[in-house]
């Protein structure tokens, strides 16, 4: 490769990096002011709430800047860019003309510098103008609803070390997590499951002691301590991840003479509460402060990350320098309010409930499923668990999360506490649904028709128990339910298309056909049902509609109707 290809082609490495960042950051901005417009909506604060809204649609237009420069980076990727996973200098393309790399990287640039440009502009100016306006609520003769409206949503909880002990453990790795963003440390949480003990990955970008590193959060109360099993187990995540070059244990508590004794020599930190005390005070975050769940919090944490992000990228940028002081102050102003409330409430005894804390974890959970992100949104319905164990909505919740990411021992588990605590339609529901998955079909279908007598209407019930009976053998159940469905909601094409299997298993091909055109008369790119139009004609021995069907299916599944025509019409 030529230097200016190089030169290319680590632009493009280090603007992906930063445009994940920025992303993930965003996002998280995002979130933390819909929180602020729902606080504002609860008090009826009109000028909040559109300040708020200002500065989230501000947000989403930065956003599909940042999106434009992704879609740059892929296009790019797709003419053949290549980069080595392995560390090192080295950045690997193939085939990717110099003048397209060149070109690429002026355009990502260009994309780029409109970011910055709307960051020092309109972001900044909608943004310090809400905390402008928060600032005005301040005072002691204000009423305050916004701010005290924002500390009964983020579930407030101070962290002085009298208060660390009354974190939950994902509280706790929350705080860890923005103590290392602090530090200069680019991290986030793992996954609820399979982490191997690792509860935050983080990654430092800088030579010599820059790298991946593990960190396990131990939450113990201060007479306990972390012995040498729980270490030596962390070791062995820490040697099975191939990447990191260090691993740093975490406690509210000690560690005991065996575990200190065991870490030497081994590229494992452990940090005390004396020594965890020390950091938090460094970097500004031991007092009686707000928590990172507080979204005010959330916003200082994911915009200062973006500010930090693109300041270390463009470190000549001395506007992204100005408004990077700017925001601190502002928001320091606002934040060391908060903080002296909740010193006031603590003292007062106006400390926050398990139950509501749990509905805020529930609350993020939810918009974490919906965004896809089950794993992370287990974790946090376990801690609400924890808090609430008679929520039946947790539990629901749970249950719908685990059959997200195919844990149905899981999900039937949670369904059932759902059901003891709540016996309604979605409990009943996504209880038979697991039960039918890991082949239960009896209790599958007693929990179906409960659901089915709640809401009688519902075509996913019906489509669900006619599976569940087609796969016990019982045809005729199957039948009803299928026709049900479709009785119900005419042009529901799932039910049409099972109706049509559940048919033509039992060679009845005429009434099979007849359910799979009615499937593709209401939705006339459903490649399933045109498959099986194709083997029922065959079936039947009508060739020229067998024909036509392989016909249109060329256009929606290609192979397939390659294979067909070989097959059937021998062509």
């Amino acid at each position: 490769m030529s230097e200016s290809e190089i030169h290319a082609a680590t632009t493009f490495v280090q603007t992906k990096q930063q445009i994940e960042s920025l992303n993930l950051n965003i996002t998280a901005a995002e979130d933390a002011l819909d929180r602020i417009i729902r606080a504002a909506e609860a008090v009826r604060d009109e000028t909040v709430q559109a300040l708020a809204r200002t500065a989230r649609a501000s947000f989403a237009e930065t956003k599909r800047l940042v999106d434009a420069a992704g879609e740059e980076c892929q296009r790019l990727e797709d003419l053949g860019l290549r980069i080595t996973e392995e560390p090192g200098p080295e950045v690997k393309s193939a085939g990717v003309p110099r003048q397209t790399s060149q070109e690429s990287s002026v355009k990502l640039s260009q994309i780029m510098s409109q970011y910055i440009n709307r960051l020092i502009n309109e972001d900044r100016s909608h943004l310090l103008e809400l905390l402008r306006n928060l600032s005005e609520l301040l005072p002691p003769s204000s009423p305050k609803s916004v701010i005290k409206e924002l500390g009964r949503e983020a579930s407030a909880t101070g962290v002085s070390m009298s208060s660390l002990d009354t974190l939950s453990g994902v509280e706790f790795e929350d705080l860890v997590t923005r103590l290392l963003a602090r530090m200069g440390f680019r991290a986030e949480t793992t996954k609820a499951s399979g982490d191997g003990g690792v509860d935050v990955v983080a990654t430092l970008d800088q030579p010599l002691t820059g790298g991946r590193y593990l960190i396990q959060c131990k939450r113990y109360a201060p007479d306990s301590t972390v012995g040498a099993a729980m270490v030596r187990e962390f070791y062995g995540a820490l040697t099975a991840d191939r990447l990191a070059i260090k691993g740093i244990l975490i406690t509210t508590s000690a560690f005991t003479a065996q575990a200190t004794e065991f870490t030497e020599g081994l590229p494992i930190e452990l940090i005390a509460r004396d020594k965890l005390q020390e950091l938090l005070e460094r970097h500004g975050l031991l007092h009686a402060a707000i928590p990172s769940l507080h979204p005010l919090a959330r916003l200082d944490s994911a915009y200062g990350s973006i500010l930090e992000t693109l300041a270390n990228f463009f470190p000549a940028n001395s506007a992204l320098v100005e408004l990077r002081s700017a925001w601190q102050s502002m928001i320091q102003t606002v934040l060391n309010f908060l903080r002296t409330s909740l010193s006031a409430d603590v003292a007062s005894g106006e400390t926050s409930q398990p139950k509501d804390r749990a509905a805020v974890l529930l609350d993020s959970a939810i918009r974490m499923h919906k965004q896809e992100n089950n794993a992370d949104a287990i974790k946090l319905l376990r801690e609400a668990a924890r808090l609430q164990s008679d929520n039946p909505d947790v539990w629901l919740w749970l249950g719908i999360c685990y059959n997200s990411v195919g844990l149905h021992d899981d999900q039937i588990a949670a369904l059932r506490e759902a059901v003891r605590l709540r016996p309604d339609y979605e409990a009943w529901y996504w209880l038979g649904e697991g039960l039918h998955k890991v082949g239960d079909l009896d209790p599958a279908i007693d929990a179906l028709t409960r659901a089915n007598a709640i809401s009688p209407d519902n075509v996913y019930t019906w489509l669900e128990l006619g599976r569940t009976y087609r796969d016990k053998g019982t045809n005729e159940g199957a039948l009803s339910a299928f026709n049900k469905a479709v009785t119900i909601k005419p042009d529901f094409v799932p039910a049409w298309f099972d109706l049509g299997l559940l048919h033509h298993e039992q060679r009845q091909y005429r009434e099979a056909l007849s359910a799979f055109l009615e499937a593709v008369r209401v939705n006339p790119d459903h490649a399933p049902s045109w498959k099986m139009l194709v083997l029922g004609y065959f079936w039947i021995g009508d060739y020229t509609r067998m024909e036509q069907a392989i016909n249109r299916l060329e256009r929606l599944d290609p192979a397939t109707a390659r294979e067909y025509r070989r097959n059937f019409l021998k062509k």
